[in-house]
């Protein structure tokens, strides 16, 4: 209780099912209402053609069941009604990773919005819309999703000015030095 997880869902057989944008931006939707409905807050996100990675904390571990039962079951379940489709919209469950405050949030931070960029879809994660990486600079302003004051207590900042700039400086140092891979550590 009181962590930070960095989940990860899969597609079922990795299949594309969130390929085109309207689909990305339903799981958005989705992902809005959980977070109006459970005591969870997302610190950032990307939602790819194929999986999702969600940073959420939570009071509860429970809260983040529930919460990931409402929105990958409302996402399946609109998503075959509208396609005219049956069976797993999603392979197995989710996963879910502790992680710890600090450079650790940050590396996952860094991590989960360079997601489209090792994907060689965008050069910069600011480029794809359905990545937390515009809200967390301030650039997205309507439909936000993303709880700004939990990320700032959890990197241990006061301002998100502040914690633009370090995280910008982040995000272009690593694709400078081309650090877009899974770090050995983790």
């Amino acid at each position: 209780p009181g962590h930070t997880y960095h989940v990860t869902h899969r597609c079922h057989n990795r299949c594309f099912l969130l390929k085109f944008a309207r689909d990305r931006q339903e799981y958005r939707g989705w992902l809005r209402e959980g977070l109006a409905r459970q005591k969870v807050r997302l610190l950032n996100y990307c939602i790819t053609s194929n999986h999702v990675h969600l940073l959420l904390r939570a009071a509860d571990t429970q809260e983040i069941g529930r919460f990931m039962q409402f929105v990958t079951g409302g996402m399946a379940q609109s998503y075959n009604q509208r396609k005219k489709r049956t069976g797993a919209f999603w392979s197995d469950r989710y996963h879910a990773s502790m992680i710890e405050d600090g450079s650790h949030l940050w590396r996952c931070m860094r991590y989960i919005d360079l997601n489209m960029v090792r994907a060689g879809v965008v050069t910069h994660p600011s480029e794809w819309e359905w990545t937390g990486c515009r809200e967390l600079m301030g650039e997205r302003r309507r439909n936000r999703v993303m709880d700004m004051r939990t990320v700032l207590e959890a990197v241990d900042m006061t301002t998100e000015e502040a914690f633009r700039q370090q995280y910008n400086d982040c995000i272009e140092d690593a694709l400078r030095r081309g650090q877009l891979g899974r770090e050995p550590w983790w």
